[in-house]
């Protein structure tokens, strides 16, 4: 799984690509060893490498450097988990069967825009406008939803933009939500 090309072709070829990742048939145990950690690992050594570049002028010590990165890839790393966890049981409740290994890959490749978001961000601290391309991904996982969840093409039209719009909302609440927790335990 080249992680790069992974990323570069959901970007630019959004429905060729999820259809590709649906098909495909990997346990959520690979996706996180294959996909997932590595990007998450990635993502705290550019906040390493960016914090030592530009934050050390500052007098910050290295303690803060490896909590901050640490912070990041648990930030990511328990937001993909628990926003899987979330739209795996609303799904249940519009009447789509529950898919653990399914949902979080799905998750976890709508992330990408953030993620890579986070790592120029991390090394080029003056992009933070670069911000606004994260706000891609939920363009990714409005079109993965029906790739992702077959089931929701047999809805009528106001349940799939209900379940939708509640996997948006609660997606984004899931993300402060884990945000705020753990940055309340390591600002403590």
């Amino acid at each position: 799984m080249d992680i790069f090309h992974e990323c570069k072709e959901l970007i630019l070829k959004p429905h060729a690509r999820w259809h590709t990742i649906y098909n495909e048939s990997i346990s959520y145990q690979v996706f996180l060893r294959k996909f997932l950690l590595p990007v998450i690992v990635l993502i705290g050594l550019a906040n390493i490498v960016g914090d030592l570049l530009f934050a050390s002028r500052f007098g910050v010590v290295f303690s803060y450097v490896l909590t901050h990165a640490m912070g990041e890839m648990a930030v990511y790393f328990f937001s993909v988990i628990g926003i899987a966890y979330v739209i795996n049981e609303l799904g249940a409740g519009f009447g789509i069967i529950r898919n653990f290994d399914n949902v979080i890959r799905f998750v976890g490749y709508s992330m990408v825009p953030v993620f890579a978001v986070s790592i120029i961000t991390a090394l080029f601290p003056g992009l933070y406008l670069f911000i606004v391309f994260g706000f891609y991904s939920i363009y990714l996982f409005l079109t993965g939803i029906p790739h992702f969840f077959p089931a929701i093409n047999k809805l009528p039209h106001n349940r799939k933009q209900n379940f939708m719009i509640s996997a948006v909302v609660l997606g984004i609440l899931v993300y402060l939500l884990v945000f705020y927790l753990l940055s309340s335990i390591l600002c403590n």
